[in-house]
């Protein structure tokens, strides 16, 4: 699937997401990952996946 997403030029992230329960229980809450367990490994994913989101945001912006 990699490939398939770099022949058609998409950029892939580097960040990777795990599949964890906390993120149906806090789905099932109406919560985001960071505050039903902030310092779990989900919300540490998904606060890199942020990060690197807003890197690449603001370098497209120059």
């Amino acid at each position: 699937m990699m490939s398939a997403l770099k022949e058609l030029g998409a950029e892939v992230a580097k960040s990777r997401i795990g599949n964890r329960v906390v993120f149906a229980s806090a789905l099932v809450e109406g919560r985001a990952v960071g505050e039903v367990q902030p310092k779990g490994k989900a919300a540490q994913e998904m606060a890199a996946l942020s990060r690197e989101i807003l890197r690449r945001a603001r370098k497209a912006e120059k």
